[in-house]
């Protein structure tokens, strides 16, 4: 029969079986009472085939092939509207499992993110307090050594190394503090104390 103007050609409902060996894929959908392919129908067309992979999809309700029409040799695929269902929840479970992959992905680089940022906040913070207190140390150690000149060079470096690990004891606490508020979250609240306390807005 010569094709339609869609480009689509028909058969006759005897030429089935000869079909039925040529496709490579199967739609059914007839709207049978009862399976009208069985598996001595369907092996038998298939010897024409040679052999080669068919996919049949049988959207019929009830079942235009019968379930063991798949079993007649290993290169036919045979997928009803049961698997059609299965496959597609399948592919919704996994397609939810990947948006909480996706979305644990965005909340830990989210986390990462404002982490660094509230590092960066407390960065200049940290090191005008160090400079602050160095410098005072500094200059406490100056005005000892001018004092304390009979001190041999041994001595006034023991003397500047006590004073620096009293003051990094002391710088210790609250920089810790400043540390655990950032990586927790905002660390706004103990930052305005922290520039309050030690004039550091200056």
């Amino acid at each position: 029969m010569p094709p339609s103007s869609t480009g689509r050609r028909t058969q006759p409902y005897e030429s089935l079986d000869e079909w039925l060996g040529k496709a490579d894929v199967i739609v059914s959908t007839t709207g049978a009472t009862e399976p009208i392919v069985d598996a001595a129908r369907f092996k038998a067309a298939r010897n024409t085939s040679g052999g080669k992979p068919t996919f049949v999809l049988d959207l019929g309700a009830p079942r235009d092939f019968t379930t063991d029409a798949g079993d007649v040799d290993d290169n036919v695929f045979l997928y009803d509207i049961d698997d059609l269902e299965a496959t597609c929840e399948r592919n919704r479970k996994a397609r939810v499992r990947e948006i909480d992959v996706a979305l644990k992905i965005i909340d830990d680089e989210t986390d990462n993110f404002m982490h660094d940022v509230y590092h960066r906040a407390t960065g200049p913070i940290v090191k005008r307090l160090r400079e602050q207190w160095h410098d005072i140390s500094k200059d406490e150690l100056a005005r000892l050594s001018s004092k304390l000149q009979h001190l041999s060079e041994e001595d006034r470096q023991t003397v500047e190394y006590s004073v620096n690990r009293i003051v990094n004891k002391l710088l210790h606490p609250p920089l810790e503090a400043l540390r655990k508020e950032a990586r927790e979250g905002t660390p706004h609240g103990l930052l305005d104390a922290m520039k309050r306390l030690f004039h550091l807005d200056r």
